[in-house]
């Protein structure tokens, strides 16, 4: 696996409760800029020990010259209030993609290497013939490797708002995806009501 995380931060329109104590009250309108000027001066953004920081701003000041600011301070992302949950939730996952892409690209579980900006997989030095969708439910297996991923997870993440899922559209990317592992490649797992596990052999 990748030794580098990704981490997201929503910045509400406050300070932290820890950054109170040491800074002066702000003006409701430059609130969410003293909280990420607070969070640019105390926490690690960008790729800082392996850890990659996303700031994604929540506010409900949506003037032009709020989003420049808080963007020149190192946001990554900037939603105005209110929101619709499913758009927060497509900017999230927009992000972490994002985050995803600025260390090394290549996953890693036993033999198997899965080059995420390219969506190349090999074992070894034989290479992998990939469907789309595949890569995408081998990547979120491997970023997990050794640990639960819920089958909802990846029905979420494989498949878009508007496309139609049959019952089993996961359990046939599972079964595609052991098949073409081989023995060589790790196992794939059935966690039976919960989901799937990927582990090294």
């Amino acid at each position: 696996m990748r030794s580098e995380q990704t981490k997201l931060v929503t910045v509400p329109g406050a300070l932290p409760a820890q950054a109170s104590r040491h800074a002066p009250a702000a003006p409701a309108r430059t609130r969410p800029l003293a909280a990420l000027l607070w969070f640019a001066r105390n926490k690690p953004l960008g790729a800082v020990g392996g850890i990659i920081v996303l700031i994604l701003i929540l506010t409900a000041l949506g003037e032009v010259k709020d989003k420049v600011r808080c963007f020149n301070l190192g946001a990554d992302d900037y939603l105005t209030k209110p929101f619709d949950l499913d758009e927060f939730e497509a900017r999230v996952r927009a992000l972490v993609r994002r985050g995803k892409g600025r260390l090394d690209p290549t996953l890693k579980c036993g033999a198997l290497l899965l080059d995420t900006s390219s969506a190349t997989a090999r074992i070894g030095d034989q290479p992998l013939v990939l469907r789309r969708r595949e890569v995408t439910v081998l990547e979120i297996l491997m970023s997990h490797a050794g640990r639960l991923v819920r089958k909802e997870r990846l029905i979420s993440e494989v498949f878009g708002f508007d496309d139609p899922v049959a019952p089993n559209a996961i359990e046939l990317y599972i079964a595609r995806l052991r098949q073409k592992l081989g023995p060589q490649g790790p196992t794939i797992k059935t966690v039976r009501g919960l989901g799937y596990l990927m582990e090294d052999r």
